[in-house]
Parts: C-alpha cells; sequence; structure tokens
C-alpha cells in the first residue's frame, strides 16, 4: 500500500474530527503521567585513584616477582581494587538502606526503605503499578529488597578512558541525591584504604616469615661451610673437596643475597604499613542539583503528540482505502 500526500491529505480532510480528538485525548493522558511521575534529581561524583609507580603497585610487583623466583604465587600486580564492582556490590547498598538520611518529608532521619514505602503510599501512579503489576506483602524482607532494586536503578558508574570513574545518583528530593552520593564517595575511600591497610599487613607479615626462613637457612649453610673448613684445611685440598668447598661457598653466598634481598623488601613492606597512603582522590564531590533531571514532561507530552498523531493517521487512511476499495 503506498501512501502519498494526496492520501495522506485526504484521509485527513475526511477524518479530520477523529484525529484531533484522538490526538487530544492521547496528549492529555501524557501530560497527566507525565505529571504523576516522581521527580528525580541527579547529582554526581568523580574519583580516580592516585597509586602511581612508586605506590603499592610497584611494591605488589616486587613482591610477585621475588615470590615467583622462590617458587611461592603471591598473585599478580594489579589493584584488587575496582571502582565499579564497589558501588555495584550489595554490601554498600546494604549501608546504604540501614543508614539514616534527612529528608523534606520528614522531620527525623529515616532510613531509605521507609522514604521509598512512604512515597509510594502518597503516589497515585505507583500506588496503581505496585498494586497490579507486583505481588502485595507487608513482608520487611520484600520492602528491603524492593530498596535494593531500586538503588540499582537510581545509581550508575561510567569509567571513562583517562581512568576518572563519573558516579550519578538519582533521588527525589535534590539534597538526598546529594548526600546520598557523597555517602558512596566515602565509602569507596575509606573501603578501598581499609583493605589496602590490611593488604600491606599481610605483605608485611609474609616477608617477615621469608626473612626468618631465610636466616635459618643462611645460619645452617655457614656453619656447614665453618665445619667443613675446620675439617679440611686448604692447604689440604684435593680436587674433590675444592669441588665441595666450592659448593658450600656458593651456598653461602646464594643465601647471603637472598637474605639481603628479603631484608631490603622486609623494610619496604614495614614502612609502607605504617605510611598513610591516599589510594583515592574525590575530584567533584555531590552537590544538590537545582534542576530536575526526569521525567521531562515537554519529552513525554511532544512525543506522545506525535506518535498519536502517526497512529491516527495510519488508521484513517487504512479506514479510508478499506472504504474505498472493500479491503485494506
Amino acid at each position: 500500500m503506498v501512501f502519498s500526500f494526496q492520501n495522506i491529505l485526504s484521509a485527513t480532510r475526511k477524518r479530520i474530527t477523529l484525529i484531533v480528538l484522538f490526538v487530544v485525548f492521547a496528549t492529555t493522558i501524557a501530560t497527566i503521567i507525565s505529571f504523576l511521575l516522581t521527580p528525580y534529581y541527579k547529582s554526581t561524583i568523580s574519583i580516580y585513584r592516585t597509586l602511581d609507580n612508586k605506590g603499592m603497585n610497584t611494591y605488589l610487583k616486587d613482591l610477585t616477582s621475588l615470590g615467583s623466583m622462590m617458587g611461592f604465587n603471591i598473585g599478580g600486580e594489579q589493584s584488587p581494587f575496582y571502582i565499579p564492582d564497589i558501588v555495584k556490590s550489595r554490601r554498600l547498598k546494604t549501608m546504604m538502606l540501614e543508614s539514616l538520611w534527612q529528608t523534606k518529608k520528614f522531620d527525623t532521619r529515616v532510613t531509605l526503605v521507609k522514604y521509598w514505602k512512604t512515597m509510594q503510599k502518597d503516589s497515585p501512579l505507583q500506588w496503581f503499578t505496585n498494586y497490579f503489576l507486583t505481588r502485595q506483602t507487608d513482608s520487611v524482607r520484600a520492602d528491603f529488597e524492593t530498596a535494593v532494586e531500586k538503588l540499582n536503578e537510581l545509581i550508575k558508574v561510567e569509567e571513562q578512558e583517562s581512568g576518572l570513574f563519573v558516579i550519578s545518583v538519582w533521588a527525589e528530593e535534590p539534597q538526598l541525591a546529594a548526600d546520598m552520593a557523597n555517602f558512596i564517595a566515602e565509602y569507596i575511600r575509606e573501603y578501598i584504604a581499609e583493605n589496602t591497610t590490611m593488604l600491606t599487613s599481610k605483605n608485611r607479615q609474609f616477608m617477615e616469615e621469608r626473612l626468618a626462613f631465610a636466616l635459618k637457612e643462611l645460619t645452617a649453610s655457614e656453619d656447614k661451610l665453618t665445619e667443613f673448613r675446620k675439617v679440611h684445611p686448604i692447604t689440604l685440598d684435593t680436587p674433590e673437596l675444592q669441588l665441595q668447598r666450592g659448593r658450600l661457598t656458593r651456598a653461602v653466598e646464594v643465601n647471603q643475597q637472598v637474605y639481603i634481598t628479603l631484608r631490603q623488601q622486609f623494610e619496604i613492606a614495614r614502612i609502607d604499613e605504617l605510611s598513610e597512603r591516599s589510594v583515592l582522590k574525590i575530584l567533584d564531590r555531590g552537590e544538590a542539583p537545582l534542576k530536575k533531571e526526569r521525567p521531562q514532561r515537554s519529552l513525554i507530552i511532544l512525543g506522545a503528540f506525535f506518535v498519536s498523531y502517526i497512529f491516527i493517521l495510519y488508521v484513517s487512511i487504512l479506514l479510508e482505502r478499506k472504504k474505498r476499495y472493500g479491503s485494506l
């Protein structure tokens, strides 16, 4: 079927009343829905890691290489903390839901679970949706899981090519969105700092154990060389004794080198454990936005207008064709 300009013009002229009524009805419904939708405000934070070549990554690289030479696998050199994984973790969401927040709706601080549950009761559209599309329950567990799913939708993290992480948070109130964003920033900073300290402590303990073992082996090899020299003076050496003396001497030299290397790494580990290393920088903190991010009512209304117009125009042409030719 060909939709020519004449067909469109003819269908519009003959069914102008139907088209106008349908477009007005659809646009009115879209306008009502757009005003019933809960407004959301967006606050963003930007953070980046500050570990450089002199930081933890280099230390872990040196420690890994040393461990591999000694037959131990103690992990790779990459940082074990990936910010998007931390943001998406259930642990973070649980802490956010269990914390108390200051809102305009309540005089005292409340949890997000209580806040959102009250918002659902007060919103006609959300009440309608929950009543017909979800299973009704008053279970505390169900309310908590619903809040977790809501947080999954309201928190987004984006990693840029420069290594900067931008975290966006949406909330029903401007200040609440800013508070939630800053809460996430502080949680990430404390989480990485705490686990980095734990990691450096474990590395120091590992180096201490290896250093004690290396010292024991060095002492044993030195004792063997000393006893050999007492029993076999160098003036009485035979080719066989010279070979054995060389082996004992090399063993002492190798153990000395291992001990010196481990001693250096142990001192570095002790300094690294005691130092306060800043592993995360917050470039931009969350601020209360002045305008809502969504819903964009103008786009919803215009979209409803054009979609309804195209739809009813298509239907009008089909009806006109059926009237003229007896079939679609």
